[in-house]
């Protein structure tokens, strides 16, 4: 009676997976070839260069006053089309202004200006001409979440495969590349492996995929114990009875592949399950308003005694002081130092400690409570590739949950905030839905035997169906 039930609760419940199974495993299967119409560009990142110092004749605050601005937010520096500038990021606005540091003179447009010399740096010389430039304030059906960078500018080309580079003129950062076959691939993708369809409520998306994920972790698994301990009874036919072909090779093939489902679906579900809790990492920022009156720092004096290897200058505030936040090339990165506004004194090992002070700020928690600070130059285990900001520092607190935060000292932003149970499931998906544990092997193995898996289950849920339609005969059940 027992085995009667489960074999019953198996067919019903595959019956309402059937679907949503279907649809993940042929996205699963299809996902690892999106790579092959990633858009060829020339390069994925710019080079830190030193900055031309002798272009720099003004004043930053003389600038901003002659333009009556009595406001802002921070500054760099930016080589456009072999002229110096000074980029300024002015309060509550999004597009960012360029003042030439020779002459003063304010560059109209110049945040799109230098959004498409970006784009053609990162695309390449032959990447054809620009036809538009939009702001992006916000992530859309195109430019998704994981990209991580706001606000952007997306530069399309003049092309028949539709290039279009998401660029970040503040960080000179590629967010995201796309062509008209990419963007084909990400749509059918995101629907059926992610169900953007029900992007409009966040909470019912979450909550209905993860009641199917339950549903066909119940369904693998009663199958498994169908065609396991229930094996030998159904491979006993009665007189006159016959095991139909579909439903042999629907036996047969899953109790193969259905290991794989419910390792699909369990880390499905230990993935879902933290994503109830919004997401705010982009809201957190280390932004201070500087009044233009009493900005008295000369930058011309520092540039004059500044190292040849200078590359950028910028503003930072740290438990309540100003610093000027020095960038010096460093190979092909560069490394900070940290000069007090008032003291003119350098900051020993002031990144680190403006790390520290960015997590606490964030973690809204004490300098005595950090156990540890680890500087983290690449991705891997949990600060894993999604999270796209590097360097950047592991703040770890000593909290019941081990609580660390990875905070990036070139922007002031919250990479990833970590727990023991945000890492737990960060791991199972890793592992056991993306099957990272077959790295060693290398990416081509890893993704066949992947797909290999889904399109495995693929096939056991298409004879599922075929079993539905198919007209009742007198098989074994």
């Amino acid at each position: 009676m027992l085995k009667r039930n489960i074999y019953r609760w198996h067919r019903q419940l595959s019956i309402l997976a059937l679907f949503p199974i279907l649809f993940w495993t042929l996205s699963g299967v299809m996902h690892p070839l999106m790579s092959n119409f990633k858009p060829g560009i020339a390069r994925s990142y710019i080079p830190a260069k030193p900055l031309d110092k002798s272009q720099v004749q003004m004043e930053l605050d003389s600038i901003l006053q002659g333009y009556q601005i009595r406001e802002f937010v921070n500054f760099r520096f930016v080589s456009l089309g072999h002229q110096v500038y000074y980029q300024v990021k002015l309060p509550t606005q999004q597009e960012l202004r360029y003042f030439h540091a020779g002459n003063g003179k304010i560059l109209e447009n110049g945040d799109k200006l230098y959004a498409s010399q970006l784009a053609r740096q990162f695309a390449g010389a032959d990447a054809g001409e620009i036809s538009t430039v939009e702001l992006v304030a916000r992530f859309d059906e195109e430019y998704i979440e994981i990209s991580r960078l706001l606000p952007v500018y997306k530069v399309s080309f003049d092309r028949a495969d539709g290039l279009s580079l998401y660029v970040d003129p503040s960080s000179e950062r590629l967010g995201h590349s796309v062509n008209h076959a990419r963007l084909g691939w990400q749509a059918f993708f995101r629907n059926a492996h992610s169900w953007s369809f029900l992007n409009h409520s966040h909470l019912l998306r979450i909550s209905v995929i993860l009641l199917f994920a339950l549903i066909a972790f119940f369904a693998a698994g009663s199958g498994i114990y169908v065609y396991t301990a229930m094996w030998k009874t159904l491979q006993s036919p009665k007189r006159n009875q016959r095991v139909a072909p579909v439903r042999k090779w629907h036996r047969n093939l899953g109790i193969t592949v259905s290991f794989a489902l419910l390792s699909f679906a369990t880390s499905a579900i230990f993935h879902l399950l933290p994503k109830f809790q919004p997401n705010l990492r982009e809201t957190y920022h280390n932004e201070v308003v500087y009044t233009t009156a009493q900005f008295h720092f000369s930058l011309l004096s520092y540039l004059q005694n500044a190292p040849a290897t200078l590359n950028n200058l910028s503003l930072v505030n740290m438990s309540g002081r100003n610093y000027l936040q020095t960038f010096l090339c460093s190979g092909k990165s560069t490394e900070c130092q940290y000069q007090d506004l008032q003291t003119s004194q350098m900051l020993e090992e002031g990144d680190k400690k403006y790390a520290i002070d960015l997590a606490c700020q964030y973690s809204e928690r004490n300098p005595e409570e950090v156990v540890s600070v680890e500087l983290i130059r690449k991705f891997g285990g949990e600060y894993g590739f999604i999270n796209k900001r590097l360097p950047v520092y592991k703040v770890q607190f000593d909290t019941e949950n081990h609580e660390r935060l990875y905070v990036e000292t070139r922007s002031g932003k919250l990479a990833a905030k970590v727990t023991d149970g945000k890492a737990l499931s960060g791991f199972i998906f890793a592992y056991f839905h993306k099957y990272h544990f077959l790295d060693i092997a290398g990416k081509t193995v890893r993704d066949s035997i992947m797909s290999f898996f889904a399109l495995g289950n693929f096939m056991v849920a298409l004879l599922g169906l075929r079993l539905l339609l198919k007209k009742p005969a007198k098989v074994l059940a």
